[in-house]
């Protein structure tokens, strides 16, 4: 197979990472990976709080990431084939659309899912936040 310097077309699976139709360890390594990095971040972070409540900020938010990562990553095949059309348009591709109606039923109930552990995550920094203030 020659490569003639062109870059393949996203969605149409002609390339590694292209197309929505992936593995079945794809949502669960991609998020593994964000979950590790918000650990990551959060151990590296100077000292906000004791160690119990910073070993608490990084498993709860290590868990709300990796469970708002998977749903996401579950909803993202059953997008609508209106949106994907727009987003091959779009000069920077979105990998999720953050608007339940853009996907069928199905990915419906994991996209507001994912959007309900987002919200939980951002809800759970700002407790940690305010505990170390206060």
């Amino acid at each position: 197979m020659s490569f003639n310097g062109a870059a393949p077309k996203r969605g149409t699976g002609a390339g590694p990472g292209y197309g929505l139709k992936g593995s079945h360890f794809s949502p669960y390594l991609r998020a593994c990976l964000m979950a590790s990095a918000i650990v990551v971040f959060l151990l590296v972070v100077p000292d906000f709080a004791s160690l119990r409540d910073r070993v608490i900020a990084v498993l709860v938010s290590g868990a709300l990431v990796w469970l708002a990562t998977y749903s996401m990553e579950r909803a993202r095949p059953h997008l609508k084939d209106e949106w994907t059309q727009k987003d091959r348009d779009r000069p920077l591709s979105m990998r999720y659309s953050f608007w339940p109606g853009d996907y069928k039923n199905a990915g419906r109930y994991w996209a507001i899912g994912g959007l309900g552990f987002l919200v939980l995550w951002f809800l759970s920094l700002i407790a940690v936040l305010l505990r170390a203030v206060l």
